[in-house]
């Protein structure tokens, strides 16, 4: 690239992150940035090295921009002139680029005792707070704002002889990335209704956000007949949210086929989707909301990518009412106050910790109202629309009461639906 290109024209980045303190956060901007068509460094070999090499110097000088990752912890090894963190800044402060520290939760520069040389410069640039929760919001500052600002030192092109180097260094991270990701494909077992793919937790905690439903009878629909699940599993607190799902998206989980049925892809593939039907929709985007707009192979697909699966409509059930055939998760009658209802009047979705007072016997949110979530159909037979249960926040309450069932085409991406996982426990 000529010397005298401006960065302001150039969407040029690196990436520079200490693993064991920033990787996640350090790989959702690698996504988010590539899928905006930067052209971004990450290294992932040097990093596991402690190696600050040729093509490092070299990929600091070609690029325009240089986002250097911060937690707790990160500066920890800065008194060390070998330290390859503050190599790399130090030789982006030297070669004049845009420098961008990006602050991870809990992490301040008045928190750190002063950094020795020419890292004492690096509070002083403008840093970019990236908060969990508003993730989109300060990757659209950064984009919109921070990697518009221009550098003073030129912009050197890759030498030659490094190219195939560099090109070997970026397909390492690209399939680290995609390992990350990657999820094992449960298939479902064929036969009878009751078949389920096994997607384990091993451990005797439950996982982050999960309540255990242990194993045992209820009673199961309209007629509260008495029905069986023989196994315990956890199940989400919540249903998936705008926040969890966004991570997916970042993950690539639109363009990686292994998260995906061959029906769910066929369909996607068909009807070219790439984000949810309602993600931009200012209406249904809030972080703590559920996320909908949703299909039913996105759901499949974002429960392959989680290690998870989608509940059966039984172990749904159950965790709605419990094992005295109740109503509603609360109770027998109906209380506009425990629930986000069409009666309720907020004509959309709400936070999915809104309604405590309406959590199920087990400690579940929003099963009935905000959002209707897909289930699991564990059936043979081909075009069977799939179950849908919990209400949602344009229905009335008969709409909400828990044997409640709707069957919808896999297909169907309305703004009422949605989803939450469950997991097996090992036995």
């Amino acid at each position: 690239m000529p010397s005298d290109q401006r960065p302001e024209t150039h969407k040029t980045v690196f990436i520079s992150y200490r693993r064991r303190q920033s990787w996640q956060t350090a790989r959702l901007i690698y996504s988010h940035l590539r899928a905006h068509d930067y052209d971004v460094f990450m290294d992932v070999e040097s990093i596991d090295s402690g190696q600050f090499d040729t093509i490092i110097r070299n990929q600091i000088a070609a690029r325009a921009h240089f986002l250097v990752v911060l937690g707790p912890g990160s500066m920890e090894g800065f008194d060390n002139p070998q330290d390859w963190l503050r190599q790399e800044i130090e030789h982006a402060i030297s070669l004049e680029r845009n420098i961008i520290p990006i602050l991870e939760e809990g992490f301040k520069f008045e928190k750190i005792t002063p950094p020795p040389g020419r890292l004492q410069e690096l509070p002083r640039y403008n840093a970019l707070t990236v908060p969990h929760e508003y993730f989109d919001a300060a990757m659209q500052k950064l984009r919109e704002r921070y990697l518009r600002k221009p550098v003073q030192g030129p912009i050197q092109a890759t030498p030659e002889r490094e190219i195939p180097a560099v090109e070997q260094r970026l397909e390492k991270t690209r399939q680290e990335i995609a390992r990350e990701s990657a999820r094992e494909d449960p298939k479902p077992s064929p036969g009878a209704p009751s078949a389920r793919p096994r997607v384990e937790s091993r451990s005797a905690e439950a996982p982050a956000g999960m309540v255990k439903v242990p194993k045992g009878p209820f009673l199961y629909g309209e007629d509260r007949h008495r029905e069986t699940i023989d196994h315990d599993y956890w199940i989400g607190i919540y249903p998936v949210t705008n926040e969890e799902f966004r991570a997916f998206i970042l993950a690539g989980g639109y363009e990686n086929q292994a998260y995906w049925s061959q029906e769910g892809w066929r369909w996607k593939t068909e009807e070219n989707i790439r984000i949810p039907a309602s993600w931009n929709n200012p209406k249904f985007i809030k972080p703590d909301h559920p996320v909908v707009g949703v299909s039913f192979h996105e759901a499949q697909a974002y429960a392959t990518w989680a290690r998870k699966r989608l509940p059966t409509e039984q172990e749904w059930e159950k965790a709605a009412r419990g094992t005295d055939g109740r109503i509603y998760p609360w109770g027998d009658e109906f209380d506009k106050n425990k629930c986000n209802s069409l009666e309720s009047r907020l004509d959309s979705t709400s936070p999915v910790s809104k309604y405590p007072e309406g959590v199920s016997p087990y400690g579940c949110y929003d099963m009935a109202g905000n959002v209707g979530e897909w289930c699991a159909v564990w059936y043979e037979q081909k075009q069977l629309p799939s179950a849908v249960r919990g209400g949602a926040w344009c229905q009335k309450s008969p709409s909400l009461r828990a044997w409640r069932l709707f069957h919808i085409e896999p297909g169907g991406r309305d703004s009422s639906l949605g989803f939450r996982l469950v997991q097996d426990i090992s036995e």
